[in-house]
């Protein structure tokens, strides 16, 4: 999961004599008994068709995102010689004290980006053996994300809607502790570390003041680590106040890899709901 960036629409402004339209942020003051609205961050007006983010995006800013993810897991989990079914939702696991964290970094400076984004799961339920004798199953997941991404389309349009598109290249570092415990048989741990090179895609519109659309996902793996890892998620972010954003919407993130002989197939999926807090 990326960092949510405030590219969301601009609010109104009104155009001068001269074709040129002043920036959002504006205060009114008396001048000859009219009201001349001034930019309160520079005084240089911005031309109606240039880019936005020429004047706000040429800096160096940092968004750092805390989040809770209610996830829901299906799918197969093998350790060893041993494979579970499992089928739970957010309810069953919860009641085994699971959960999800999603927390992300992001530093971008003009159309660069560089991503850290990490996603830790504790998950521990009752499964099924494929004999159908009941299976304690329980681990522990990190999915580490290193990304770079570079924005190919920044635009504005005459409505002040905006749309970005920032497809992303990288790595995934998984790590895995697994345990499964099946009824009438011997326990079965495992751990395991691989890297996944990774690639990826997030569309970002901004449809109204201070609110953003937000579509994710990543694919990867490819046999060089797992034999496929993928996440997608789609978001909703509020800018309620400057510098702080509330994101809600649902993700998904999905690893096919060889544990031994044991084979994993497993999707986490769930709401998911975030704080984003841009300190520059």
């Amino acid at each position: 999961m990326f960092a949510a960036l405030p590219i969301h629409a601009a609010e109104p402004s009104t155009p001068n004599d001269s074709g040129f339209q002043l920036s959002r942020t504006e205060v009114n003051v008396p001048w000859s008994s009219q009201a001349f609205t001034l930019d309160a961050a520079a005084t240089t007006a911005v031309s109606a068709n240039e880019d936005i983010w020429t004047k706000f995006d040429d800096k160096l800013h940092l968004a750092m995102t805390f989040s809770l993810w209610a996830t829901s897991a299906n799918g197969t989990f093998g350790v060893r010689d041993q494979n579970a079914d499992i089928d739970a939702c957010f309810s069953d696991l919860i009641k085994h004290a699971s959960y999800a964290f999603n927390p992300s970094i992001e530093l971008w400076k003009g159309k660069w980006e560089f991503i850290f984004a990490m996603t830790l799961s504790k998950l521990h339920d009752n499964g099924k053996s494929p004999l159908g004798t009941d299976v304690d199953v329980a681990s522990t997941i990190g999915a580490f994300d290193f990304l770079v991404g570079y924005s190919v389309i920044q635009t504005r349009f005459e409505n002040d809607m905006t749309l970005v598109v920032t497809p992303v290249i990288g790595a995934q570092v998984t790590y895995v502790d697994a345990e499964i415990d099946p009824e009438f048989l011997q326990k079965r741990t495992s751990s395991t570390t691989f890297v996944d090179p990774i690639i990826g895609c997030r569309t970002v519109w901004g449809f109204a003041p201070r609110l953003d659309l937000r579509a994710e996902g990543t694919i990867g793996g490819f046999g060089i680590g797992s034999n496929l890892t993928w996440s997608a998620g789609m978001y909703l972010d509020w800018e309620f106040v400057n510098s702080f954003s509330l994101g809600v919407g649902y993700r998904a993130l999905a690893w096919d890899y060889d544990l031994g002989p044991g084979d994993t197939d497993l999707i986490l999926h769930g709401p998911w709901i975030g704080l984003t807090w841009r300190p520059f």
